[in-house]
């Protein structure tokens, strides 16, 4: 699969090459509590140009299989939907032992921002940075 996502990241920083993302976390709670232990494979990217500057842009997935489309629509409805829930539950818990395990000493309004944005990621929201 191939995607350009130059609009959305910044890939200047580390220039072109190869890189490898891990999941930060593999065990999750469920609204009934059980406790789900998921295996989830590294991702690769590969960045085959890294320009100067990019414009700033929403996720907004396009696709011509109309069955992936849907499922990407429907995947990132979801992901927004638990970053406003994340987003809310550090401005009302800023000092929880769930957010010192996910995030460490980071400053939580700092990173409760960032799920914001996520969860507001939306074409009717313009372009954000």
């Amino acid at each position: 699969m191939q995607h350009t996502l130059g609009t959305s990241y910044d890939y200047t920083s580390g220039g072109a090459g190869k890189y490898s993302f891990e999941a930060s976390a593999t065990r999750f709670q469920t609204d009934d509590a059980k406790i789900l232990d998921v295996k989830i494979d590294a991702v690769e990217v590969e960045v085959t140009e890294a320009e100067e500057t990019f414009g700033t842009a929403t996720t907004t997935p396009t696709c011509d299989d109309q069955g992936q489309l849907s499922l990407l629509e429907t995947i990132l409805s979801e992901a927004r939907a638990l970053a406003g829930g994340a987003a809310t539950d550090l401005a009302n818990n800023p000092g929880s032992g769930s957010k010192t395990n996910y995030f460490g000493g980071n400053d939580a309004g700092e990173v409760g921002g960032l799920f914001d944005a996520i969860a507001g990621d939306l074409d009717s929201s313009g372009t954000r940075m």
